[in-house]
C-alpha cells in the first residue's frame, strides 16, 4: 500500500483517489495513520501532500501536528510560490485560527497568486 501511494507516476483521477484514501486512512485510524502516511508530507504532489497534512492535523491528534507542523511552516515560508499557495489552500482548508499564523505572512506574500 505504501507503493502505491506514493507512486509519482499517476493521472489526475488516481492522484485524486489516493489523496481521499490518505484522507480517510486519517480520519478512521486517527494518531496511528501517522505511520502510514505521514512520509507522504514531502509527496511531490500537492494533493497527496495537502491531504495528508490536513488529514493528519484534523485527526491525528497532537501526535500528528507535531508529525506534519514544520512542514507546512516549510510551504508558509517557501521562496516557491506554488509551496506558499499550497500552504495556505492548507490552513483554509483547516478553518482553524490556531493556524492562523502562517496564514497571515501570506496575505502579504509579494506574490499575488499566492494572496489569492
Amino acid at each position: 500500500m505504501r507503493r502505491a501511494l506514493a507512486s509519482p507516476h499517476s493521472g489526475e483521477e488516481d492522484l485524486l483517489t489516493r489523496a481521499a484514501i490518505v484522507r480517510a486512512l486519517c480520519a478512521a485510524a486517527e494518531a496511528e495513520a501517522i505511520d502510514m502516511v505521514a512520509f507522504l508530507i514531502d509527496n511531490p504532489a500537492p494533493e497527496i501532500c495537502r491531504s495528508t497534512l490536513v488529514g493528519l492535523i484534523r485527526h491525528g491528534g497532537m501526535s500528528g501536528i507535531l508529525a506534519v507542523g514544520r512542514r507546512l511552516l516549510d510551504l508558509a515560508e517557501s521562496p516557491k510560490p506554488d509551496e506558499r499557495i499550497l500552504a495556505a489552500t492548507i490552513v483554509g482548508e483547516l478553518r482553524s485560527v490556531d493556524f492562523f499564523q502562517p496564514l497571515r505572512r501570506l496575505f502579504t506574500d509579494p506574490d499575488p497568486t499566492v494572496r489569492r
